[in-house]
């Protein structure tokens, strides 16, 4: 909250101007969006408590699934370099379009990656949230229709 104050001074004193209005003005919507929220806070605080103690409930395997991701994200970052490498040497490499799609096709691969850990926590949590601990294995089974059904 003060950051955003200080930078106001900071950038008015190095007379960059228009720095110093945009900062104001986000202080300003910032101001107004936390007195819209404000009732809502003690609900969202209840909600994340809830959600901590459901992951914390998995949390031998969900780090396991985080860190197999982790493994797939850096194994695609690897195979993309490589072929973009290689479309870098082919001589349709003038192409803006390709370019354009390659990068769609890493930013793609990346947020696949993403939320499979994404529904595969979500789906742990709802079999804790809905059966308790009276379901098998949870975790893999989440994981499981995260990366074939959902």
């Amino acid at each position: 909250r003060g950051f955003r104050q200080v930078m106001c001074v900071v950038y008015f004193v190095a007379g960059a101007w228009t720095m110093g209005i945009l900062f104001i003005l986000i202080t300003v919507c910032a101001y107004f969006y936390s007195g819209a929220v404000k009732e809502r806070i003690p609900f969202a605080s209840s909600n994340l408590r809830t959600a901590c103690i459901g992951v914390r409930h998995f949390s031998p395997q969900l780090p396991l699934v985080a860190a197999g991701a982790l493994l797939a994200q850096c194994l695609w970052i690897l195979i993309w370099a490589v072929a973009f490498l290689g479309f870098r040497a082919s001589p349709n490499a003038d192409n803006p379009l390709a370019y354009f799609l390659m990068l769609v096709s890493f930013y793609w691969g990346c947020l696949v990656v993403v939320n499979v850990v994404h529904v595969a926590t979500a789906g742990a949590v709802a079999s804790w949230w809905f059966d308790g601990d009276n379901a098998p294995n949870p975790v893999s089974g989440a994981t499981k229709r995260a990366l074939t059904t959902s």
